[in-house]
Parts: C-alpha cells; structure tokens; sequence
C-alpha cells in the first residue's frame, strides 16, 4: 500500500457555509499498490476498521477489501471491466455494482466468506443499478436508472428479498446512499431545475415526509450515516469548489478537506467516527482517524 500522512486542525469558514472544526484529525491518503491513472476511492468502513471501494487496476477498475492492512481484488461474477464495492455493514457484508459485457451495470453483494451474489433487477430497461448502502438487517438501498448518465432515476429500498421504489414528489430523481442499523437512510432528490435536496428517512415513513438535511448549498450529498446518526458526504460551494463535510443529525456540519487537494468528498464513517473518502476527483484513497477520541 502507498501511505501518506498529514496532521491537520481544520480552520473556520465564513458563516453561509458549513462550518469547520477545531477537532485535529489525522489524514492519510491510503492506495491500492497497483492502483494506476484513476486512483483508488475508499467508499465504507464498518467498526472492524474494514473499508471497501474501488481503484484502476490497469485498463479497468476492480472492487476492494481492505482487512488486517491487506488489499483485497474483488472482480465480480459476470463483469466487464468494473467492480465496485460501495457498502459495508458491521459484520462484513458488502454491496456494490458492476458492468456486464452489454454494458449495463448491476447491483451484487458480497458475503463475509468471499460468496458473490448477483440481485435481481429492480427495474425494466436497466441501464444502472448501483448498492449504495447495507446495514446489520441486510437492508440495502441505492438507485436504478434507464439512462447511464442518471439524469432520471429511482431510488429503491431492498429487504427481505424484495425491492420497494421510492421517489419524491417532484423528483426527476431520487437516491438514497446509506442506511444505519437504526434504520436512518440518507440521500438526496434532484428537482427539475437540477437543486439537490439532501435528506434522512425513517425506514417505513413516507419519501416525502424526509427531512432537509442540506448544509448551507444547493448541491449537497450525504453518503453514509453511522449508527451514532453521523452523516458523511460532500458539498459544492458558491465558489464550485468540493468540500468533504460531516454532520451529526441536528448538529452543526463540519467541512474536512485533504491538505492540498483540489476537492475532497467523505463516503463514509463508522462509529469511532473514522471517515474515509477520496480527493483529487476520486484519485486518492482518504483515510481520516479523530485524534481525540
């Protein structure tokens, strides 16, 4: 693995935006060794520190395990080319997506024993369906789209074998990304003049009875929500500069960027508050560990 550390004490910004800590975090940028031009992005960590995502190997790019300091290759079953691993739960069950030879990208999961599974469509004319999100339960969430670019889409809830659709009224779409084992979901719907509304859902309540969690920006994107109700994301400013944020529900937002980079976006953060991401348009792996905890 290729390790580079910085130590920073995140300095304030301008009130309208998110507001940065005081809190020292150790950032380290964390690669898969044959990562090549497109890099490596850390998309989850669980409280065993286990961290999933995905890097270029060569001419195409595969999923990853990270375990006990090892990288792990993860290629799924029937893919062409990219894999990718997006969520993690507490005890190492994973989801992601992939691309088949036609070109249409799928959802699948991975077991704590290496099993890979392929989940069913959940929509006619698939042209994407990508796992976002899985807690302890196996619910997973994520989104589809006839359209590979998802300038339209459905969200979708996954329990017990079944999938149920979601979106907001007035969304062309709606996606959620995480999901805690208290049964938090947070995502955001994009409106018809392209505003992203970011949100956190009780399973089983109503899509529009979701609350505004948006920190300050019109283009606001959480991604995964610990169990402690700490949300992990990015936003853009006024300035179209990318800023990793977290945020307790209820409580102020915190901006987090990697020193010297052109734009940071945090994916994910576990109970100890651990935040992982990536920087420099998904180019390098993001570790990001409290030093006060």
């Amino acid at each position: 693995m290729t390790l580079k550390t910085s130590f920073v004490l995140v300095a304030g910004l301008a009130a309208g935006t998110a507001f940065a800590d005081p809190r020292p975090y150790l950032q380290v940028e964390l690669d898969v060794p044959a990562a090549g031009s497109l890099g490596t992005s850390i998309y989850d960590i669980n409280d065993d520190g286990i961290m999933v995502g995905n890097f270029a190997n060569g001419d195409v790019v595969d999923a990853f395990v990270h375990q006990d300091g090892a990288f792990t290759d993860i290629v799924a079953p029937g893919a062409s080319g990219w894999s990718e691993l997006l969520g993690i739960n507490r005890r190492g069950f994973a989801v992601g997506d992939f691309v088949d030879a036609a070109g249409v990208f799928h959802g699948f999961t991975r077991a704590p024993d290496g099993t890979m599974t392929v989940l069913p469509d959940p929509i006619d004319n698939l042209a994407v369906s990508e796992l976002n999100g899985v807690n302890d339960e196996g619910v997973i969430v994520g989104a589809a789209s006839t359209d590979q670019n998802f300038v339209t889409c459905v969200g979708f809830i996954h329990r017990d074998g079944q999938y149920q659709l979601v979106q907001h009224a007035g969304a062309v779409c709606t996606w959620p990304t995480g999901i805690n084992d208290r049964g938090q979901i947070v995502g955001y719907w994009t409106d018809a003049a392209n505003v992203r509304h970011a949100f956190v859902l009780e399973l089983g309540d109503d899509i529009n009875r979701a609350r505004e969690i948006d920190v300050g920006q019109n283009r606001t994107r959480p991604y995964h929500i610990s169990n402690r109700g700490v949300v992990a994301g990015w936003y853009i400013d006024s300035q179209h500069a990318v800023h990793g944020y977290y945020q307790r529900l209820g409580g102020e937002a915190h901006t987090l960027d990697f020193p010297g980079a052109s734009d940071t976006v945090l994916l994910g953060v576990n109970d100890s508050d651990i935040l992982v991401g990536s920087f420099n348009g998904f180019s390098g792996g993001l570790l990001a560990i409290p030093l006060d905890r």
